[in-house]
């Protein structure tokens, strides 16, 4: 039970995390209180209805030699109503928002996820290929997967004609996808050598 008197004292704040601008995912409201966990290059936002004399918000990062010292946010005004705003970014290790007010501490624990690269394999050809018809037509396919969404998708070549000193090099794109794609897609094409000019001996790198 908190005394009517220290309750009053107590300062009322809404926290927002703010996802990395390429990640497309929405804004999200969550409370002291919480464990969560957040992608690296993530914002979160305290915004506060006033300000008393022990109002302070103060970030903790812990790693595996031990937890850090505790670091002052500095707190903004928000407004002319005594309102206030501080943030702090999420780095690639765990941290601790805490909020200190005249009744105690409130504290949000952030777990921080790191974006993984993307991984794109070539199911199609399966192996380095051999051709001695320079008509032929060879079928393309892969998959691509991200953690968080893809964007763009394409299936790449390089011709390289030539030999000893005097090499020429070619290049294209094919199969190019755009736009949101989701986080799992697949590529199927096909390339036509003698539309792309090969000649006996040629090398074409697909990835």
């Amino acid at each position: 039970i908190v005394p009517a008197k220290a309750a009053s004292s107590r300062v009322n704040a809404s926290i927002t995390v703010t996802p990395p601008a390429y990640a497309g995912r929405p804004n999200r409201q969550v409370e002291f209180g919480q464990t969560i966990v957040a992608l690296a290059g993530s914002v979160i936002r305290v915004t506060g209805d006033r300000r008393r004399a022990s109002t302070a918000l103060l970030v903790q990062k812990s790693s595996d030699s031990g937890t850090g010292l505790a670091r002052a946010v500095a707190l903004d005004a928000d407004g002319g109503s005594g309102a206030w705003r501080g943030q702090v970014r999420v780095g690639t290790l765990p941290l601790a928002v805490r909020l200190r007010d005249p009744v105690g501490e409130r504290w949000l624990l952030v777990t921080p996820v790191a974006d993984s690269a993307p991984v794109a394999t070539v199911l199609l050809p399966a192996t380095d290929t051999l051709v001695f018809d320079t008509t032929a037509t060879i079928a393309v396919s892969g998959t691509i997967h991200d953690d968080v969404a893809i964007r763009d998708a394409r299936v790449e070549y390089i011709v390289s004609s030539g030999g000893g000193e005097r090499f020429t090099f070619r290049s294209g794109a094919t199969a190019v996808r755009r736009g949101a794609l989701g986080r799992d897609i697949t590529l199927r094409t096909e390339l036509n050598l003698k539309e792309l000019g090969l000649r006996s001996g040629d090398l074409m790198h697909v990835r």
